[in-house]
């Protein structure tokens, strides 16, 4: 849950050229409970560059950090535990991925766009 105040300072810190790493399923409800017909919602898809089409639980995700994906305290090739289920994502195609799951499904975007390096870290932790 988010508030649309709150998801407004998200993209305001990415459009800045911040970085967000954000769980799965970012904005499925507002602070009043209710849906988004779109996750992440309050136009946050925009900003990761991504957006859910399918979730399924699985036991033990394992996500694996790729070789290219030069993320700060995550070294390549390292294997992250998940819990729950996996999200699969339709992302932008210039978004390159950082992070899989097991199968190599995507699961960590980085968005192309020069000003902005917005994640979307689907771990289901």
């Amino acid at each position: 849950m988010l508030s649309e105040s709150a998801g407004n300072l998200l993209k305001e810190h990415v459009e800045n050229g911040g970085t967000i790493v954000a769980e799965a399923r970012l904005v499925w409800n507002d602070e009043r409970g209710h849906a988004s017909p779109v996750i992440p919602g309050f136009g946050l898809d925009r900003v990761f560059g991504a957006h859910e089409i399918l979730i399924r639980p699985e036991e033990k995700p394992k996500i694996v950090v790729q070789r290219s994906a030069d993320l700060p305290g995550l070294s390549a090739g390292l294997t992250l535990p998940g819990a729950a289920f996996e999200e699969q994502l339709e992302a932008s195609k210039e978004a390159r991925t950082l992070a899989s799951f097991s199968s190599g499904e995507a699961v960590m975007r980085r968005r192309p766009d020069g000003r902005t390096a917005g994640y979307w870290a689907c771990t289901g932790a």
